[in-house]
């Protein structure tokens, strides 16, 4: 084997070896983008190496030549590799500059474009097989080769500038820059071979100069080279949580970790001053802390900024800003303002649509809050009550109807019912609310349902920018303004119904007053003053012995009130003046969760009027009766007897004569004053019945069953009237009504048997409606039919002298249909009077007495 030869071999498999090999040493660098740096270096170099290796190993000429377009892909990769090492070992961000980054690689995969497509076009290199000085492929570069050779090398510089720089700004043995200097120094033979190949073999020799600076900085120089690294912002730039900006003395930028890139997207190592990037930045001064905000994809941010002087570390940085995110205290902090002014609005708020007002108000000036907007409900949907902030077109956008997974979070609350708080996140790939929202930055909605119990009718959105949506904190103080609104606006709504009952109490037509437990009066309202003739500071701490007659018609009152039950009765008052009064009292206790009696209310209504207006009607309805009757008996018993001689005197052939002789017929005058005398007796009877049918049915909850109205009518109609032809149909299902109803149609049955003066025919029939809810009785006959001015009056429900009826019958029956809140239409024609009478159904309670 050649000599020559096998010296290449040895010298780039080593150099292969010593490169790879080298890489489990680079585990004790602590900066792991300088380790990323220097493993990316190693790995290309080694490459590189056996690429050259394999050149020399492959006997033809198309596969010298691709391997050799692979070392140089492979070599020209190792520039990046050793800048991007240069950039984090010296404490630079370069290597974090995403535009950077991005532009190398682009470079890169336009030469490798070239180089592998050399075969096609043979801009790059051509070669030929040389036999001297040992068999191996002679390569001629183009000018292609050259530029990108070029370009390498001075990028290579920069880098070795770089590095010298960073050795130069504190002792530095005289090892590492030698060791630095042997990346360079392959770069003469690589040009030496390439231009004259018949002095140098025409190969690349870099893989050798890096696996000497491997060697040497990893395994003989490995302390120094640690001790010189500069983590002092490059390894902060990986640990550190905070934002970190590195000046230099013009307060330029020079390098920055990720989190002030988050802050600052735009941010360039190197070209930005603290002045462009962001003047609050500028103002600072050593020692100065200020909370400075920037706009992170369209959430707003705020980080406290601190200024401090960097003693030691790199010449060339000579201060630092720290950037601490204090987004979440800032939000808290307004939070807490937020709830404080929500509270003071809760508070001043006289009314509920005020509170709202202020709350929407109040919650849409916070920073992060997009809009605020309180719904309710309408029916099946919602409507909106109160709005602030910016919603734009939104609330005129969503539907107000729930739909399914698409509806506004407020309207699916408000429409479904669900409780909440809760949060919902926004979808920016959902449709519906969730793309308007999106579009207008919206990450979260926060409802909040006002209604303590079950409903909710009254819903609170609050629609965050914020990128976190709502924390915890944030989601526990919605969830306590969330109950203090609830116990405001139901005391606002007690308040208002207070206030209501305030004003109906001082506008009622009856006096009211409340005592405590003792009975001891403390509160009056107007009406009583005006009845009494006592004001307020003259009734109150007094007892309602004030009023007292002292005739004992309130017996009984307080051991009610004191077992807990309501007391009512007349009661016999006298004024302050010392007039008499009749008053109706009802007093009912107020009893705690105990049973234990705190207040007792006591209405009274002053009814003297009535009272002597119902004596009055009373002795005149006896006074009345009693003479009408008493008269009508001498009526009637006189025309009797008038009657009984005058027969007698005709039966005997005697003509009947008058004291002057004349003779007369006065037997069909007293008949007719007996009858009338007889009519008269049954109107005063009927008339008696009717005041004691419908007084004692007022204001009663009495019912009876349709089958057994049906059974009593049936037995008095049978009974008064043996002759008579009665069908008497009961409903087919048992239902009741009012009591009212059995004396009403009583009335109407007997009334057409008693006026039809042939063979009577009556029939009355019950059904029950199909709902259940009505019952239809007819009573039909077969007599005259009802004259023309009765059912006129019966239907109209009035009476006057020129429309009237000639009884009480028909009208008593008419009240008492309307007392069972029924109604009632009559029918006539030849074949006699149908009288329809239709009454709703009644829940059993009391039987009818």
């Amino acid at each position: 084997m050649n000599g020559l030869y096998a010296t290449y071999l040895v010298l780039f498999s080593g150099a292969a070896i010593a490169c790879l090999g080298s890489i489990v040493q680079t585990r004790r660098l602590a900066s792991r983008e300088v380790r990323r740096g220097l493993v990316a270096l190693l790995v290309l170099s080694g490459l590189w190496a056996l690429a050259v290796v394999v050149e020399f190993l492959v006997p033809g000429l198309a596969a010298k030549r691709w391997a050799h377009i692979a070392g140089l892909v492979v070599g020209f990769g190792t520039v990046f590799a050793w800048l991007y090492f240069v950039s984090a070992y010296t404490g630079r961000a370069y290597h974090r500059d995403r535009r950077a980054v991005a532009a190398a690689g682009g470079f890169y995969g336009v030469a490798t474009l070239v180089k592998v497509t050399n075969p096609l076009h043979g801009a790059y290199f051509s070669a030929a097989l040389s036999p001297t000085p040992f068999r191996h492929m002679a390569v001629s570069y183009g000018s292609v080769h050259w530029l990108l050779m070029g370009l390498a090398y001075a990028l290579s510089g920069v880098g070795l500038w770089a590095l010298y720089d960073s050795f130069r700004e504190r002792e530095t043995p005289l090892t590492l820059y030698l060791l630095a200097g042997t990346i360079a120094v392959p770069v003469v033979p690589t040009l030496v071979g390439s231009l004259f190949p018949d002095l140098l073999l025409g190969v690349t020799y870099e893989p050798l100069g890096v696996a000497v600076f491997a060697v040497g900085v990893l395994f003989f120089a490995e302390d120094s080279f640690l001790e010189l690294s500069t983590p002092g912002h490059s390894q902060l730039v990986d640990i550190l949580s905070e934002g970190v900006l590195l000046l230099d003395d013009d307060d330029t930028v020079v390098s920055y970790n990720d989190h002030a890139a988050a802050a600052y997207p735009s941010l360039t190592a190197g070209e930005d001053s603290l002045a462009a990037l962001d003047n609050a930045l500028a103002g600072l001064s050593v020692g100065d802390q200020h909370v400075v905000s920037t706009s992170v994809e369209g959430t707003t941010r705020h980080y406290q900024a601190t200024k401090k002087v960097i003693e030691a570390g790199p010449q060339f940085i000579s201060a630092a800003v720290t950037l601490t995110d204090v987004t979440r205290l800032v939000h808290l902090e307004e939070r807490t303002r937020v709830r404080s002014e929500v509270n003071e609005a809760i508070v001043e708020a006289s009314t509920e649509r005020a509170a709202k007002e202020k709350i929407c108000e109040v919650l849409a000036e916070v920073d992060g809050y997009r809009f605020v907007w309180f719904a309710s409900a309408d029916g099946d949907s919602a409507a909106r009550e109160h709005a602030a902030g910016d919603p734009g077109s939104y609330l005129d956008e969503i539907g107000l109807e729930p739909s399914a997974g698409d509806a506004d979070p407020v309207v699916e609350v408000v429409c479904e019912e669900e409780r909440y708080p809760g949060v919902v996140e926004v979808d920016a790939d959902g449709g519906g609310w969730h793309s308007l929202a999106a579009a207008r930055d919206v990450t979260a909605c926060m409802t909040l349902s006002l209604e303590p119990g079950e409903d909710c009718e009254s819903v609170l959105g609050v629609y965050t920018t914020d990128g976190d949506g709502f924390g915890e904190a944030e989601q526990a103080m919605f969830a306590e303004i969330r109950e203090t609104l609830q116990h405001a606006l139901a005391a606002i709504e007690a308040h208002e119904e207070a206030r209501r009952y305030q004003e109906a109490v001082n506008q009622a037509g009856y006096g009211l007053f409340i005592m405590d437990a003792d009975g001891t009066i403390r509160y009056v309202n107007p009406a009583f003053e005006e009845i009494t003739g006592y004001d307020g500071s003259e009734a109150v701490g007094r007892t309602p012995e004030l009023l007292s007659n002292g005739d004992g018609t309130d017996s009984g009152m307080w051991t009610a009130v004191a077992a807990g039950s309501i007391w009512e009765g007349e009661v016999h008052n006298r004024r302050k003046g010392g007039e008499r009064y009749w008053a109706h009292r009802t007093v009912a206790p107020v009893t705690d969760e105990r049973g234990d009696v705190t207040a007792v209310i006591a209405i009274e209504v002053d009814i003297t009027d009535q009272r002597v207006r119902d004596q009055r009607l009373d002795v005149l309805d006896r006074v009345v009766r009693h003479n009408l009757r008493n008269g009508m008996n001498v009526i009637t018993g006189n025309a009797r007897l008038a009657l009984a001689r005058a027969e007698g005197t005709m039966e005997n052939g005697e003509s009947a004569a008058t004291e002057n002789g004349e003779s007369a017929d006065i037997v069909g005058p007293i008949e007719n004053i007996e009858d009338t005398a007889w009519d008269l007796m049954q109107l005063s009877e009927k008339a008696h019945t009717a005041e004691r049918l419908i007084g004692a049915g007022e204001g009663t909850d009495r019912t009876v069953d349709v089958g057994e109205v049906f059974d009593t009518i049936g037995e008095k109609l049978s009974a008064e009237f043996p002759d008579a032809d009665l069908d008497v149909v009961p409903p087919t299902s048992a239902v009741t009504v009012d009591a009212a109803l059995e004396p009403a149609l009583f009335e109407l049955a007997h009334n057409a048997l008693e006026h039809n003066d042939g063979d009577p025919s009556l029939r009355v029939e019950a059904t029950v409606g199909d709902g259940g809810e009505e019952v239809t009785v007819r009573v039909a006959d077969d007599g005259p039919g009802l004259p023309t001015h009765e059912w006129r009056v019966l239907e109209s429900g009035d009476e006057s002298a020129l429309k009237h009826g000639s009884g009480l019958g028909l009208w008593l029956a008419n009240w008492l249909v309307l007392q069972c809140g029924g109604s009632l239409h009559s029918d006539v024609d030849d074949g006699g009077t149908t009288i329809t009478v239709r009454v709703p159904v009644r829940t059993a309670t009391a039987p009818a007495r």
